[in-house]
């Protein structure tokens, strides 16, 4: 397993991204976000360019996020998701 971590500035996170999608395609990748609202907008722009994701965020009920959790912890092993998507924990937004 190969970590690592990028701080983008935020002028230029839509172009980093869609850089690192790509250079990383194929490839499981765990992306954190600011906010709840970041993490939706990146979770929908993700699954209508075809990739297969899990979103977790804080408007989420209990059942829907045990739920992914529960896809998270079972996609983690078989690599049937590429992209996990979470955001900040504490957010507030």
């Amino acid at each position: 397993m190969k970590q690592e971590f990028i701080f983008i500035p935020a002028i230029h996170k839509d172009v980093y991204t869609t850089f690192l999608l790509n250079d990383f395609c194929g490839k499981t990748m765990i992306i954190f976000t600011a906010t709840i609202r970041g993490c939706q907008k990146l979770a929908y722009l993700l699954k209508n360019l075809g990739f297969s994701i899990l979103a977790i965020y804080g408007k989420l009920s209990q059942t829907k996020r045990l739920a992914i959790l529960n896809k998270f912890k079972e996609g983690w092993n078989t690599s049937d998701f590429d992209i996990k998507i979470f955001d900040n924990p504490i957010s507030l937004d």
